[in-house]
């Protein structure tokens, strides 16, 4: 949907979180933006990933720490750049307060909104498998929100910096692993990476990725080291462009349904994607040509947009506990 025409100014607004706010920059991309003022309002927590991005001008931050009366002051500065339209590339409570807001303040801006797939996820949720539909992806939809065709990729190969110190020369590709997710539904067992990482290191140098604050990471390093299997270790160690920078000398990324997937993606590395609890169906399958979603396709998989409840009466998240570390090496070929 294209709203542009001849206007300048333009606000686009995606608060959380990182994977949605990585998909979401292909809206920018669209040739109906070309030549427009860009602004991007985001979560604080994801500024330094949108800083510096070239199709952005100016960069707005929400700490959602301030509540209503903060989220209140911000649009009320955001109002007073006059902006021609805003796209709501998120569409959530917060977004439509602030909408109402704007209306009672008199602007004039026009409001373009996301319109979520809610019947279609109602049915995969119940129906499973046996939904018809399927949703868009969802960079498919940011993109042709803003005029795209729809074939806009998010492009984040200006975060790959130079301070990251050069690596020795190897014979073999590098695989990067990212083993931690915010949900502990969307981690595959440490015990899992252990047994199929013992496998790869003759063909792969192994690379952990994860923050000082990402658990799983952090153990699936110290496991590593009690069974002597070499690794190179970037958990905590590194920035936001640091880390985009040890990612781009990877071959792959190894991952849960999780935010650096799709930061893999948007600087060209392809993925291998575990999937449970929830479901490519789900509009976040991988874009690349070669990457891959690995999945058990279980009768009661997707269970919830984020995985967090499974309604197993036993045996709970068998989607993602029992996929064989054989199945997701295969998948890696």
């Amino acid at each position: 949907m294209d709203t542009s025409g001849a206007v300048k100014k333009i606000l686009c607004v995606r608060l959380s979180s990182l994977g949605d706010v990585v998909l979401s920059t292909a809206a920018l991309e669209s040739q109906a933006l070309a030549g427009k003022e860009i602004h991007f309002l985001t979560g604080i927590e994801n500024q330094d990933w949108l800083r510096g991005h070239p199709r952005i001008h100016t960069l707005w931050t929400f700490d959602k720490n301030l509540g209503f009366q903060g989220w209140v002051s911000l649009w009320r500065k955001l109002d007073e750049e006059g902006f021609e339209v805003i796209y709501d590339l998120h569409q959530s409570l917060r977004t439509r307060a602030a909408h109402l807001l704007l209306k009672s303040l008199g602007s004039q801006a026009r409001w373009v909104s996301l319109s979520k797939p809610y019947v279609q996820r109602v049915g995969l949720f119940t129906l499973k498998r046996y939904w018809p539909g399927k949703i868009t992806p969802w960079r498919e939809a940011f993109a042709k929100l803003t005029g795209g065709s729809g074939e806009e990729k998010p492009n984040f190969k200006y975060l790959i910096g130079t301070t990251l110190p050069a690596w020795p020369e190897i014979s073999k590709p590098r695989l990067a692993v990212m083993p931690s997710s915010k949900w502990l539904s969307k981690t595959w067992p440490t015990a899992n990476y252990v047994k199929l990482i013992r496998t790869l290191t003759p063909e792969f140098e192994v690379v952990i990725f994860g923050t000082a604050q990402d658990s799983a990471s952090r153990e699936l390093c110290r496991q590593l080291d009690s069974y002597s299997i070499p690794h190179r270790k970037g958990v905590g160690r590194w920035n936001v462009r640091e880390t985009v920078q040890a990612l781009s000398r990877c071959e792959r990324l190894l991952s849960g349904d999780t935010g650096l997937v799709h930061v893999a993606e948007s600087i060209g590395v392809p993925v291998t994607v575990l999937f449970g609890p929830t479901q490519p169906s789900l509009g976040f399958a991988p874009f690349l040509e070669k990457s891959r979603s690995v999945t058990r396709n279980l009768g009661c998989s997707p269970c919830s947009k984020d995985g967090r409840h499974c309604y197993r009466l036993g045996d709970p998240y068998a989607c993602l506990m029992k996929l064989e570390p054989e199945q997701v090496k295969e998948a890696l070929r």
